[in-house]
């Protein structure tokens, strides 16, 4: 398979076939390419969704604070235009460390199967907000596969810079449990979406 180009973006994702078993937890499969100077991790599962129920929560950009609750302290649209949205995001870290932030510029597209695909690349600029130590390399892409109307595939990658030179079992550990932690978060804005919509008609 070709490395594939994150449309108008720089960044190159590795070939399907440079990704080896990493680990394993909930339904989710994650895999690793190892490169200098980070590596590309990527999780895989299945989520009892419809891509569009799906796309609509990752593509609410300023609500991100609160769809992943915990690993993300902010975010807050910086610009916006019809196929551009740039965010200032800050990832809270613990004890004595400071916390991770990025401008990043989101894009998503929908092919004519009715894949969804949201990626994302550093789009750093002058005067741009900054909390903490910034990370300077960012990107990924997660991919929104239908399989019914109810159920997707949905396939995570990113960029494992972790602002600092941690080791190596810190640095596993939470490249890990980032696409765990991920897809947790998902599936429970989604269950919140759903039982909001479609409330028990036994509810007080």
């Amino acid at each position: 398979m070709l490395a594939i180009l994150l449309s108008a973006f720089t960044l190159v994702l590795p070939p399907q076939g440079e990704f080896k078993p990493f680990y394993e937890s909930e339904g989710v499969v994650v895999t690793i390419a190892r490169k200098t100077p980070h590596p590309w991790i990527r999780g895989e599962t299945t989520l009892n969704y419809s891509a569009t129920d799906i796309s609509d929560i990752l593509k609410n950009y300023e609500n991100y604070s609160q769809t992943f609750e915990g690993l993300i302290e902010t975010s807050k649209v910086l610009s916006k235009t019809d196929t551009e949205t740039r965010v200032h995001l800050v990832w809270p870290f613990p004890l004595f460390m400071s916390d991770r932030d990025a401008v990043v510029t989101y894009q998503s597209s929908e092919d004519p199967k009715g894949e969804i695909t949201i990626q994302w690349e550093k789009s750093h600029q002058p005067g741009d907000p900054q909390t903490g130590v910034r990370i300077e390399s960012v990107g990924g892409s997660t991919k929104i596969i239908p399989v019914s109307d109810k159920q997707s595939r949905v396939i995570y990658t990113y960029l494992g810079d972790l602002g600092a030179d941690f080791n190596e079992t810190v640095r596993d550990y939470a490249w890990k449990k980032e696409p765990i932690k991920y897809f947790e978060a998902v599936r429970e804005t989604l269950k919140k979406r759903t039982a909001k919509k479609y409330p028990s008609s036994d509810s007080p």
